[in-house]
């Protein structure tokens, strides 16, 4: 079969790498161009399908040559036919694209899709027009973005598709705002070059939508009463179309006072909103809420406020009478005093009588004080003490103790002159003994 074109043909010189035709050097072969008269396509094609497989034959010998020659002719023909309809390239690798299989974007935020794409080296000077099509081949109705002319695109994508990069960079990255389920599906890139040169880079991207689940970040650092404190709220996004707002919840009390920055960090954008407020110890348990708002999704942080403070409201309490700085014991009665206050962190607490320790603890913020038998030596002032990182607090009661009436006072005997009746020995704050029948 013999493909020369009918009319005198025109000379196109070819190149190859070697690896593209066995004994590629050995032949000095000009080929007639495909222009005007010259085979019909369809035999072009089907010599594409035949030659092309057999490329990469490393040795031909004998007989064979004859036959390879004839086959090799045909297989520039078929390729310069191709090349002309854009169907296949005679450099491998020329035309290439670098895109993710599928991409996934939540509702209401952006998508982009990575592209990186290649083309030969002599178009770099041309002006080109990059389109994406959402579908999996070329339809005209299916534009999803065109950078020449918007009007081309959906009507659906109008005003929400555009490029993250400069085609002029090789930079063909898609980004979709405002996300909704009906774009999900297929994506891929088409370039033209002005004048005839023009490619589809396949396989497709799919896109897949997702629920918006992202939520912002709250960090703080230490909050204690009285102290002025920063509270920072943080929200990531890759998406650097439509910014999100960053807004705060904070309890009716606390004036606001925010400021607010975006920072990038590669593809990484970051939206920083912080709050400065004075704690007092009634915001302890109330919360804070941290919310970033899309056109159509929000989401939001709570931060439950734990506020530092010194120890304060003491409380000392016990099974007997107490009054607000002194109790009565009974001798021989087991007793015990609970000492109890309020802080955050817990405090150390601490039993103190005359200097001594009697017991500590640092686990809660309550201590018992335990007498397993009243006697009359443990009468006196008796000091509570409380301390954490935010200050020391104490309280002091005094103890009485009451004596029981002694044998020799029961019925039929003489009272004792200084035993008659019940008799009392109280210690004052000021650490006088007072003895006497009551």
């Amino acid at each position: 079969m013999h493909l020369t074109p009918s009319s005198a043909p025109r000379e196109i010189p070819i190149k190859f790498q070697k690896d593209q035709w066995a004994d590629c050097s050995e032949i000095d072969y000009t080929a007639p161009s495909t222009e005007g008269t010259g085979p019909s396509e369809d035999l072009l094609v089907g010599f594409a399908k035949l030659a092309i497989p057999t490329a990469g034959r490393k040795t031909v010998k004998g007989s064979d040559r004859a036959d390879h020659l004839h086959r090799f002719r045909g297989y520039v023909h078929a390729r310069l036919f191709l090349e002309r309809k854009h169907l296949l390239r005679t450099v491998p690798n020329e035309w290439g694209a670098e895109t993710p299989s599928d991409v996934t974007a939540q509702r209401g935020l952006c998508a982009r899709i990575p592209c990186h794409y290649r083309y030969p080296s002599r178009l770099d000077e041309n002006s080109r027009t990059g389109i994406w099509y959402n579908s999996k081949k070329q339809e005209n109705n299916r534009i999803a973005f065109h950078s020449s002319d918007h009007s081309q695109e959906m009507q659906k994508f109008q005003h929400r598709t555009r490029l993250s990069g400069d085609l002029n960079d090789d930079d063909c990255s898609l980004v979709i705002d405002n996300i909704t389920q009906e774009d999900e599906g297929p994506y891929y890139f088409r370039i033209e070059f002005a004048g005839s040169d023009r490619y589809n880079y396949q396989p497709v991207t799919w896109l897949r939508v997702s629920n918006f689940t992202d939520k912002p970040m709250i960090f703080a650092g230490d909050i204690v009463e009285g102290k002025s404190v920063k509270i920072t709220c943080i929200f990531n996004t890759t998406c650097n179309g439509t910014s999100p707002t960053l807004t705060w919840v904070t309890p009716t009390d606390v004036p606001p006072s925010v400021s607010s920055s975006v920072t990038r960090w590669h593809n990484t954008l970051t939206y920083t909103s912080v709050l400065t407020m004075t704690p007092a110890l009634k915001h302890h348990g109330q919360s804070l809420t941290c919310r970033v708002r899309y056109p159509s999704v929000s989401s939001e942080q709570n931060l439950t406020l734990t506020v530092q403070h010194a120890p304060q409201n003491f409380s000392i309490t016990s099974p007997n009478n107490v009054n607000s700085s002194w109790m009565i014991m009974k001798e021989g009665i087991p007793t015990s005093i609970l000492c109890s206050v309020q802080s955050f962190p817990v405090s150390n607490l601490t039993w103190k009588h005359l200097g001594v320790t009697l017991s500590t603890t640092s686990s809660s913020n309550k201590l018992w004080l335990v007498f397993p038998q009243v006697t009359p030596q443990q009468a006196g002032d008796y000091e509570c003490v409380a301390e954490n990182e935010h200050g020391t607090a104490e309280r002091v009661i005094t103890l009485s103790v009451e004596y029981q009436t002694h044998p020799e006072n029961s019925p039929g005997t003489s009272p004792s002159p200084t035993s008659a009746g019940t008799r009392r020995t109280v210690v004052s704050r000021c650490g006088r003994w007072q003895t006497g029948n009551w």
